[in-house]
């Protein structure tokens, strides 16, 4: 049953007016009395903050030479032990079916804030990357976006839905709603969590995210947009190198010129046709070995886009999809293409006219079509505060570096 977000003007009032005290059941206008409920299946101590986010399955798989410059340009930033306290819950939201779904999160906390000697001045929803092995997600492994922590600031990462606690379910990839709901509830549990721990809640809020956790990090903005009863208000947003035009990426991909993320093409074929309910036969859009291997494959969650890039043998599409596919027409694709056009965040939503979005993209970016920038600057000029910064280079994953440099320097 949807969680319910009571607001009143007199509780506004008291905001405005008061300090909130330890007893207080208010935080930002939110009513906890109807708090989202969380369970922590576990916590730790970190020691190092910055080896632990870099702890991370895909990172084993980057480019020698980005692998390399990676740590060395992050660690001119993060060059302190940065101890941390690391809380994994999980909570309730609501899945693709309308019913309730148990989700999971982690939260990443400075130590100093737990002991209240400083407490932390932002707290933050951090969106991942796309995944596909199932342990790729905040509560099993290291999470780049953790390292946010460092900059006095609580950091609030959702599992997503199909991984964590709902590992047994197909993730719904690149679905606005799901992914909205589900970092929104993960984001109200973190803050009620912080607060039966005694931990102060900063007024201050980011809403983050990089590729796939970029077009969530905009998904975010569009679902408060159409749920203003969570009353949530991100003082900023970053969002970089998203797929926010899913129906033009969708057909870029097809036509070619990105085979590097067929195994994510993959993931949105499945993706879309179980989660939508779209009835398709994978013997129409597959062929063999692919067909008779995409259930291990990919729907499994055994394996990291590398890996099955590596079961697969070529990664070109048309060695594996079918003309039903591949000619960008008929029936089915039109099916796919009319979810993907629902999906694409570029319409059907008006953000806050005082909503701070920085959008960034590399013009060399190999795996997430430019295009996708320009339409979504093109749709939110002049409906909010917008800044757009274009890298004229540098592969996707090396402008995920800039990206989070430019957050750690601009945004905290």
């Amino acid at each position: 049953m949807r969680k319910t977000v009571l607001i009143t003007l007199a509780v506004m009032t008291v905001l405005a007016g008061c300090q909130k005290s330890d007893d207080d059941d208010i935080i930002r206008g939110i009513d906890l009395s109807k708090k989202v409920s969380y369970t922590i299946t576990s916590e730790s101590d970190i020691a190092n903050l910055y080896e632990y986010c870099l702890e991370i399955p895909i990172f084993d798989n980057l480019p020698a030479a980005i692998k390399t410059l990676v740590p060395t340009v992050l660690n001119s930033y993060f060059n302190q032990t940065s101890p941390a306290h690391i809380y994994r819950y999980e909570y309730e939201s609501t899945g693709p079916d309308g019913k309730p779904v148990t989700l999971s999160s982690a939260l990443i906390v400075p130590l100093d804030a737990i002991t209240g000697d400083n407490p932390v001045d932002q707290l933050v929803l951090g969106n991942h990357f796309s995944s596909m092995r199932y342990d790729e997600c905040p509560t099993m492994s290291g999470c780049i976006e953790g390292l946010l922590a460092w900059k006095n600031a609580a950091v609030v990462m959702p599992d997503y839905y199909g991984f964590g606690a709902s590992q047994d379910k197909v993730q719904a990839y690149l679905n606005p709603d799901i992914a909205g709901c589900g970092s929104l509830d993960a984001f109200l549990a973190a803050e009620t969590l912080m607060k039966d721990k005694r931990i102060d809640v900063p007024e201050k809020t980011m809403n983050m995210g990089y590729s796939q956790g970029g077009f969530n990090a905009i998904a975010n903005l569009r679902y408060l947009s159409l749920h203003p009863e969570y009353d949530i208000h991100f003082d900023q947003t970053f969002a970089g190198g998203g797929p926010y035009n899913v129906i033009s990426t969708f057909n870029s991909y097809l036509e070619g010129g990105f085979d590097s993320v067929f195994p994510l093409i993959l993931v949105t074929l499945t993706s879309l046709n179980e989660i939508e309910n779209l009835g398709i036969d994978y013997a129409d859009i597959f062929k063999e070995p692919l067909l008779s291997n995409y259930q291990d494959w990919v729907l499994s969650k055994k394996y990291d886009s590398s890996e099955v890039a590596g079961l697969l043998g070529s990664t070109r599409p048309a060695k594996h999809l079918t003309e039903n596919m591949t000619s960008c027409s008929g029936p089915i694709f039109e099916k796919y293409l009319a979810v993907a056009d629902k999906y694409s965040l570029n319409k059907g939503w008006t953000p806050d006219r005082n909503e701070k979005i920085t959008l960034f993209h590399s013009k060399g970016d190999d795996m997430v079509p430019y295009s996708n920038f320009e339409s979504m600057v093109q749709f939110l000029d002049g409906k909010c505060q917008l800044q757009s910064i274009t890298q004229q280079s540098g592969s996707h994953q090396l402008t995920y570096v800039a990206f989070l440099l430019h957050v750690i320097q601009y945004g905290m």
